[in-house]
């Protein structure tokens, strides 16, 4: 990642603002094109959002396993892209993610990303990643029959402290987490039509709507700027 304190870098030879929030333990970055504006709004393909962050991988401090999962949704409209998720030990920390992506058609016809957030925790600090409740034993509270899926993850709670969980995917599509130390379990996670698992809403829709406002800043510092 860049400095925090940089609001300007480069990519792909455009200029691009940054913008940085913090939540407690929670970091929010977004970059948005000086010249989103005046392009035309397009959905993007995977394959251009591929691209684009392998081009700026060095810039954006992505490591060599990148690994991308794409999800839509369709509330707001923007596709969220799951990118080099944050790993404890080796174990990823749900709730990290590069997403709520808009595109554009530039003056070339090409598809073109504008926008994009990266969201991560500062510090990522935990007791144990050792279980005690096993895999099996974890499908079988959030199921209640054998077989299924699931897997060893971290999940950040109300406190700003961080939980190992069982994450278990169900029949239904829907995902239940399972505490890998007690055996509580909770769900708390939508799918989409695809069965893949989505960022909580409410955090896609403050990162949607913050995208928005430094992209309405934008406008108005340019038509300032453009008048004078």
């Amino acid at each position: 990642m860049p400095p925090a304190n940089e609001h300007i870098v480069f990519l792909d030879g455009v200029e691009w603002h940054i913008t940085e929030t913090r939540s407690g333990n929670k970091i929010t970055r977004s970059f948005v094109r000086t010249d989103k504006d005046l392009l035309i709004p397009s959905k993007l393909s995977l394959e251009t959002v591929i691209d684009f962050f392998d081009r700026n991988r060095g810039e954006l401090g992505i490591s060599g396993n990148m690994g991308i999962q794409s999800y839509y949704s369709e509330e707001y409209r923007s596709d969220i892209i799951v990118v080099d998720m944050q790993y404890c030990y080796g174990i990823p920390v749900m709730g990290t993610f590069a997403g709520a992506l808009t595109g554009a058609i530039d003056g070339e016809g090409k598809e073109v990303v504008t926008s994009f957030v990266f969201s991560w925790y500062g510090q990522v600090e935990i007791d144990t990643i050792e279980p005690n409740i096993t895999k099996e034993e974890a499908l079988e509270i959030a199921t209640q029959e054998e077989g299924g899926e699931g897997d060893l993850v971290i999940i950040p709670t109300k406190d700003d402290k961080f939980k190992l969980v069982w994450d278990i995917k169900n029949k239904d599509g829907k995902h239940t987490y399972v505490d890998a130390l007690t055996g509580e379990s909770k769900k708390n996670r939508e799918t989409n039509t695809t069965g893949k698992s989505e960022p909580n809403k409410i955090t896609i829709l403050l990162v949607v709507l913050g995208v928005f406002l430094i992209s309405l800043f934008i406008v108005i510092l340019y038509t300032k700027k453009k008048k004078s």
